[in-house]
């Protein structure tokens, strides 16, 4: 498994991918701050809104679930529905592998990005923000070890949705083997997503039947590519 994501890592440009990660953690980074100034000098409706990090991070959290699930549709686009159509399945199909292996292969180095940098910048968010507070603070809250792993858990649970989303998004490209389709279907299901998502400040019991659904989706749409994998003729 670690040869052939070596393999395919060679073969496709990672880099603009590495730069799209790190823009979505600035992007998040300066929302974090625009929701927390909401709170410092927004009005009485506003303030109370924003008034404690964990709404701020629920709301943070559905935004970065949206961009890294686009992310992740993209990068599906190229690892896989480009792969395995038109010219690029004869290479991907001479693989001294099972193709079950080689999609198997793909899904978890893409997968494995993304959790990288939703993780990662989730940290690195936290504690540039967290330190922030400290020295000028903006809002009317405290920091807290309980907050860190609520929010870090949170994230997780997120980031599988995201890993889902992407997933069904590549089902619906591959049956029209496009791109685009594939792109605009990860955008329609993220502007649902993300408003569940942010309910999480009130009850859980929503995202948990989100997380229901996607997985289930996400298992027939697995099925559902690998199917057009192992029925692709070179």
């Amino acid at each position: 498994m670690i040869h052939l994501m070596e393999l395919e890592l060679r073969k496709i440009k990672i880099r603009p991918y590495i730069y799209a990660g790190f823009a979505a953690i600035l992007c998040m980074v300066g929302l974090l701050y625009t929701f927390a100034m909401i709170a410092h000098v927004g009005g009485d409706s506003d303030a109370a809104e924003f008034s404690t990090y964990y709404n701020i991070w629920v709301l943070v959290n559905a935004l970065q679930t949206a961009a890294y699930s686009i992310l992740m549709a993209v990068m599906f686009s190229t690892f896989l529905l480009k792969d395995y159509t038109g010219k690029n399945a004869v290479l991907v199909f001479s693989y001294p592998t099972e193709r079950k292996k080689l999609l198997q292969c793909k899904i978890a180095l893409v997968s494995l990005f993304i959790a990288a940098f939703m993780i990662g910048g989730t940290i690195l968010m936290y504690a540039i923000f967290t330190l922030s507070e400290a020295v000028f603070p903006l809002v009317p809250d405290q920091p807290s070890i309980g907050l860190f792993i609520r929010v870090l858990a949170d994230t997780v649970l997120c980031m599988f949705i995201t890993f889902c989303i992407g997933l069904i998004s590549v089902r619906v490209g591959f049956s029209k083997k496009s791109v685009q389709i594939t792109i605009v279907t990860s955008v329609i299901i993220c502007c649902c997503v993300a408003n569940v998502i942010a309910t999480m400040s009130y009850s859980y019991i929503p995202v948990c039947l989100l997380f229901i659904v996607a997985v289930f989706l996400a298992l027939i749409s697995y099925k559902g590519v690998r199917a057009a994998v192992d029925d692709a003729e070179v």
